[in-house]
């Protein structure tokens, strides 16, 4: 199962690993898979992303969401390097995989000299299923919250007395969201 997979990437060269994210990233326009032992870990990262994919789509705020398809997380050495290059929109919150690529594949980025900081597939997706799975569960618990009264958005100043501003990137209203102050100091102590 996934530890087998896992010691199969143990295994890979930094050129074989390169060539399996290249192919698990442009799997759906063709590209083939020259060593086919290495279907099940491009399977494997393939559920990993499509099982989170399908529990977003679940939720109220984000089921017409549009996803990258053949995503495989980017994250950088020098995240600094990494903005330059990529040189558009600023990428706030956890929500980047529902987000356009500028440089599509990390072979890409790395002949632009960025380097990632691993270039094992499955460390790599570990590290988004980590953070879908944090985005996923504050996303069910705000969705419950507005849902059952606990938290609401005011303008600053004109929320209830005794509530406080809740630390959170929640769409859906371009004020602030407020909930009582021990509602609001369990979620922050939990995103903070």
């Amino acid at each position: 199962a996934f530890e087998d997979v896992q010691k199969l990437t143990a295994k890979l060269s930094d050129a074989e690993k390169i060539e399996l994210n290249d192919y698990i990233e442009t799997r759906s326009k063709g590209t083939p898979l020259a060593n086919k032992e290495l279907q099940p870990v491009a399977d494997a990262q393939r559920e990993a992303v499509q099982s989170r994919r399908a529990k977003i789509a679940a939720l109220d705020t984000t089921s017409k969401a549009e996803f990258v398809d053949d995503y495989l997380t980017h994250i950088y050495k020098d995240p600094e390097a990494a903005r330059v290059a990529f040189a558009g929109p600023a990428k706030e919150g956890t929500g980047r995989f529902l987000k356009g690529r500028t440089i599509p594949t990390l072979k890409e980025s790395m002949a632009r000299g960025l380097e990632p900081i691993t270039l094992d597939p499955l460390e790599m997706t570990q590290r988004y299923v980590d953070t879908m799975d944090r985005f996923i569960a504050t996303r069910q618990v705000m969705e419950k919250a507005v849902k059952d009264g606990n938290i609401k958005a005011y303008p600053p100043g004109e929320q209830p007395r005794g509530w406080v501003e809740v630390n959170t990137k929640f769409g859906g209203s371009n004020m602030p969201y407020y909930a009582s102050a021990d509602w609001a100091r369990v979620y922050n102590n939990f995103v903070d």
